[in-house]
């Protein structure tokens, strides 16, 4: 165990006291022996809260690298305080780029396929992250995840995205924001979100939101409960990157949305695998059953856009449709509304 202090403390007298009681509990009276090492952890510049987070990712992070091979007071002790010190600056980093908002974001574009046009209409377009140094987006958000502040970055970009759609005079903008199923199961963020678009009613043609699966979810009610309010209010959502985790029927089973997107790597590997062409069949086709319909990502190569138009996928992301810009492509149309089905339960 650890104890999180300020200093100064006695660190003998306190040793002292829990071998005391260990000794006192114990029917034979041996108790236990203690062996303790301190480690100082300076913060710098970060809130107390956010030095706890990076205390508490050090010692899990070093536990599961270390899983399995020799652990002991000297090897914490070592290898915690190698990671404490990467791990503080990442942090500081992240906070910084949420609070500050240095963060960029970029946009790609979301088609429609199955329209036998040459250039496909543009559907709406998904915000992408993009952080100093060409930080890896997915290990940075993975990391906010880890150390508890995707709540914090999730609402930084709603704010920016909702920011820039009342801005701008093109009534013809649409914008999809990934939301961190962890922030989905946070109370404060769901309240902060519902606040933020208070009074913005007209955004909801505007706006859509894309649930992740890089973090489970396991309060499934609670979470389809604020899900079904931004549904109410008009707001349309996506299951994003369906089937790269264990979690994507169940969520399809559990929540009510208006979009699937297939995960790209399905995309790529259809090609040349019947069974993955077969997944992305049966996927479409159960979509299409409960009213949402498809986008498929990665799309690269004009083989792969016959395929899944072929299949009767709705709708297209990837570089062969358009790769990322600053700037957010004009919507060419706004679809009727979908049939919805009833909530989950």
């Amino acid at each position: 165990y650890g104890v999180l202090h300020q200093l100064p403390i006695d660190e003998t007298q306190l040793r002292k006291t829990l071998e005391s009681l260990t000794q006192a509990a114990d029917p034979q009276g041996v108790g236990v022996s203690m062996r303790s090492a301190t480690m100082a952890l300076d913060p710098g510049a970060l809130s107390e809260a956010d030095a706890a987070r990076a205390l508490v990712y050090a010692v899990q992070h070093f536990a599961n690298l270390s899983d399995g091979g020799v652990f002991d007071i000297e090897t914490l002790h070592q290898g915690v305080k190698a990671l404490l010190g990467d791990t503080v600056a990442r942090v500081g980093s992240l906070r910084s780029a949420v609070d500050q908002r240095t963060f960029r974001l970029e946009y790609q574009p979301v088609v429609a396929l199955n329209l036998g046009a040459s250039h496909p209409p543009v559907h709406h377009c998904e915000a992408l992250s993009r952080f100093a140094d060409g930080e890896s987006v997915f290990g940075t958000v993975a990391f906010a995840e880890a150390v508890g502040m995707v709540s914090d970055l999730d609402y930084a970009v709603s704010e920016r995205v909702i920011a820039l759609l009342r801005k701008s005079d093109d009534k013809r903008l649409a914008v999809a924001v990934n939301i961190s199923g962890r922030s989905l199961e946070s109370a404060i963020f769901a309240a902060s979100l519902l606040d933020l678009l208070a009074g913005h009613a007209a955004l909801s043609k505007k706006l859509l939101f894309e649930i992740t699966e890089s973090a489970a979810i396991t309060r499934f009610e609670d979470v389809n409960n604020f899900l079904q309010v931004l549904r109410g209010r008009g707001f349309r959502l996506c299951l994003d990157d369906f089937g790269a985790g264990t979690n994507s029927f169940h969520y399809l089973r559990r929540f009510s949305v208006d979009f699937v997107k297939l995960d790209g790597q399905f995309v790529r590997q259809a090609g040349s695998s019947s069974q993955d062409l077969s997944c992305l069949k049966a996927i479409a086709k159960l979509s299409r059953e409960l009213g949402a319909a498809t986008i498929a990502e990665m799309i690269e190569t004009e083989e792969q856009l016959k395929m899944l138009t072929s299949i009767g996928v709705e709708f297209g992301q990837g570089y062969l449709l358009g790769r990322p810009s600053p700037t957010p492509a004009t919507c060419d149309f706004i679809p009727a509304k979908r049939k919805r089905r009833p909530a989950a339960r």
